[in-house]
């Protein structure tokens, strides 16, 4: 006698296979009796499932806890102090966790590296990769290195250090204040925006591919100049690739407009006003890590 064992959704989960060694060993009872059984079987099996699935959910809930934890921490608390600057800086994390990192380097002769980075992958393996980078890019500041040679020298780190296909985008730069130059590279990153106090707009493009892609890729470091009114956006592709319910993005021109809305403005309001219409646009769905900085020159 086989009878089926059947779940609540009345998917089969399986069989009771009963054997007799006397021919109709098996009566009408014995049928009801043995499919009565089959029936606490199935409910034992869901509720088992049920269980592990709950443990799954935990220890998973556990990860990204831990993921956003490691983020925080590794996020600056504050924006630098810096003479002629006006800047301002915004995180929001998505509920899986991305790999998005900025971060202000004090260097010598009152110089200021600035750090804007996304590693590809969510939870805790994106985590620990912008921690290996974080201290990466720290160590090779500290050696007065050019700046393309800290994102070659990066580029090897990662190259020899994570598995295929992981990478990052990131853009580097170092920052004079007193003369407000600023020597640049960007490793694939959506490129920053400058707007200038004329209207003009450029982006800062310059640099090479992203990091960990190639074994011995070649960068080329770009050079502007801040004038009095002129403001500069770095962000993630969370920011621009946020979609609306049909699914257009918030997209580089809008972030145009806010900035040249936001002229006469703190970076603070700027940086503030940009991501509130990053989250009307999107709107109850948090698709990716965003990060943005602006930094002005009033």
């Amino acid at each position: 006698m086989v009878v089926p064992i059947v779940g609540s959704d009345q998917r089969v989960l399986g069989a009771l296979d009963l054997w007799s060694d006397r021919p109709d060993g098996y009566d009408d009872n014995a049928t009801e009796l043995v499919m009565l059984y089959g029936m606490a079987v199935a409910a034992s099996l869901e509720g088992a499932r049920l269980h592990a699935e709950i443990i799954d959910k935990r220890e998973l809930d556990s990860d990204l806890a831990l993921a956003h934890r490691v983020m925080k921490e590794l996020l600056p608390r504050s924006t630098p102090q810096l003479p002629g600057f006006d800047i301002a800086g915004s995180h929001e994390s998505s509920h899986s966790v991305g790999g998005d990192y900025y971060e202000f380097i004090p260097l010598d002769d009152d110089r200021w590296g600035v750090v804007i980075a996304d590693v590809v992958g969510k939870g805790i393996p994106a985590a620990l990769l912008v921690s290996a980078l974080r201290a990466s890019i720290a160590a090779l500041v500290g050696h007065e290195l050019a700046v393309r040679a800290v994102m070659r020298r990066a580029n090897r780190f990662f190259h020899e250090s994570v598995e295929d296909g992981k990478y990052v985008t990131l853009f580097y730069a170092v920052i004079d204040p007193p003369l407000r130059r600023m020597l640049y590279v960007n490793a694939g990153h959506v490129p920053p925006i400058l707007l200038r106090a004329n209207g003009e707009v450029e982006l800062l493009e310059e640099g090479g591919v992203p990091l960990g892609l190639f074994e011995a890729p070649k960068y080329f470091e770009g050079y502007v100049v801040l004038e009095d009114g002129d403001m500069l956006a770095l962000y993630t592709d969370g920011v621009v690739e946020t979609a609306d319910a049909e699914d257009s993005f918030y997209g580089a021109d809008r972030v145009v407009e806010q900035l040249r809305a936001g002229q006469a403005a703190s970076a603070t309001e700027v940086c503030s006003s940009i991501m509130q219409a990053v989250r009307r646009h999107s709107g109850a769905v948090r698709q990716d890590d965003r990060t943005l900085v602006v930094m002005a020159t009033p």
